[in-house]
């Protein structure tokens, strides 16, 4: 079976030809933005109430909904603060070194291998079309439920500051959006939601969902607004593994 080596652009591109030349032309940085309050659900301000309907109506994806989601560890890691490398003793700007202090932030690290299409608005890929395995990680999770979300596709990463967790017992959704430019000029907003349940082995039923919100793009050449791509573990499992090291966090 091919593999389709698309990474990150497997969620915007119409075109084949812009997602095999979009690691070149994308920003580095797109910009998270701020979620609202969560009340169990995903916002419609963040996401319109027509396009979940359309997801859950046709069953093409699980969105779990609640205030009390599962906490998820698989890993604990040692992350310097950010003080200047003078965290105990020494001070800043006389050239003492001090002892660099550390903080412990809980990660939930896995694999979705082998990642398959499950569902497209629009016809650039079809069901069953697989990709490169995807690598992703929730850490740091909140008392509020807010983490931070890494994800490694062969050799593209991306990250988001601010995912909200929501639902009830070991099933649970994430979600995100952001803001994101290509240097040529095209701009876009996407929305990414992520679902599963919580196991010893890891996340069962893991899906994930790209959905396209708002873009400025005068040729179409990025996927139509409101449509979206969802896709899912091929063995019906996300694996914990590995794979986040300290020097690959945000600080």
């Amino acid at each position: 079976m091919k593999v389709r080596k698309l990474n990150c652009f497997r969620a915007l591109a119409l075109s084949a030809v812009v997602a095999l030349c979009a690691t070149s032309c994308l920003k580095e940085s797109d910009d998270t933005l701020i979620l609202p309050v969560p009340d169990g659900t995903i916002s419609s301000t963040v996401i319109p109430t027509e396009v979940i309907n359309a997801i859950t109506s046709t069953s093409v994806m699980q969105i779990h909904q609640g205030l009390t989601p599962p906490v998820m560890i698989t890993d604990t890691l040692h992350v310097p603060n950010n003080d200047g490398g003078n965290g105990n003793g020494g001070n800043p700007g006389d050239g003492s070194e001090g002892t660099v202090t550390t903080r412990d932030l809980i990660s939930a690290q896995f694999v979705c291998s082998p990642e398959l299409l499950v569902y497209a608005s629009d016809s650039l890929y079809n069901p069953g079309d697989r990709f490169d395995d995807v690598y992703f990680a929730f850490v740091g999770q909140s008392s509020s439920n807010i983490v931070q979300y890494y994800e490694r596709q062969g050799s593209s990463t991306s990250y988001s500051g601010e995912a909200q967790i929501i639902g009830e017992g070991n099933d649970f959704t994430v979600y995100f959006y952001e803001d994101g430019q290509f240097t040529d000029g095209k701009t876009f907003r996407k929305a990414t939601i992520i679902s599963g349940t919580w196991t010893d082995e890891g996340v069962k039923d893991y899906e994930i969902c790209f959905v396209m919100l708002d873009k400025q793009d005068a040729n179409n050449d990025l996927m139509r607004v409101n449509y979206y791509r969802v896709y899912r573990d091929g063995d019906g499992m996300a694996s914990k593994c590995h794979w986040l090291t300290e020097d690959m966090l945000k600080k």
